[in-house]
């Protein structure tokens, strides 16, 4: 009997870290969601990566674009907890009733300064074969940039014009005098009001 202490107290400690662990890894996610559902940006920021928060939510108005991917919160449940290391966890929570539910893969780091966990990405509804719609991160980073190209294009800055085009349509552009090209500006921009487009996030292959 006095032989199985030592191995019930390693056992019930061992269950008390993993519910510690998983706890955790839930409140993470939890706080994260309800910024998101809040819009508040301070929060997402304050519960993400800095590789998330420098792709998916560097501008200002972030929370806006978030919406147009209808990310869902609410009531969540966690499904599984994948450990891929000790500052690395995969997370799949299933969101809403029966009828509406989806999956959701939340990507978990460790902050190496605060140990906290933190959202690093977020997949909706991804599949086992392994061919996942693109990410929170990659989609946000789209429209982000076009967000940023379209800020860019209707400034008055020729060079900053430039340095969003490829090389080779950039090589074209230059050989345009100025008037042309701003006329070619405002009939490629409409009336230049900065949230009157409304980027549609798809990603095709690479």
């Amino acid at each position: 009997m006095r032989l199985n202490l030592p191995i019930r107290f390693c056992a019930a400690s061992l269950i008390m870290v993993v519910g510690c662990a998983n706890l955790m890894t839930k409140q993470a996610i939890e706080r994260f969601s309800t910024g998101l559902q809040e819009q508040d940006l301070d929060r997402l920021r304050e519960y993400s990566s800095q590789d998330f928060e420098t792709r998916a939510l560097r501008t200002a108005g972030a929370t806006q674009d978030l919406k147009i991917l209808k990310v869902p919160t609410g009531k969540l449940k966690i499904d599984s907890v994948e450990t891929v290391d000790d500052h690395v966890r995969k997370v799949v929570v299933k969101v809403g009733e029966k009828e509406q539910q989806r999956t959701l893969e939340y990507r978990l780091t460790r902050d190496r300064r605060t140990a906290q966990w933190v959202v690093d990405d977020v997949t909706l509804d991804p599949r086992p074969d392994g061919e996942s719609p693109p990410s929170i991160a990659e989609q946000m980073d789209l429209l982000l940039s076009a967000r940023e190209f379209l800020d860019e294009w209707r400034g008055e800055d020729r060079d900053a014009k430039l340095a969003r085009c490829t090389e080779d349509f950039r090589g074209v552009l230059e050989t345009l005098p100025p008037k042309w090209m701003d006329r070619l500006m405002q009939q490629t921009m409409g009336d230049g009001r900065p949230r009157t487009a409304r980027p549609e996030a798809r990603i095709n292959g690479d």
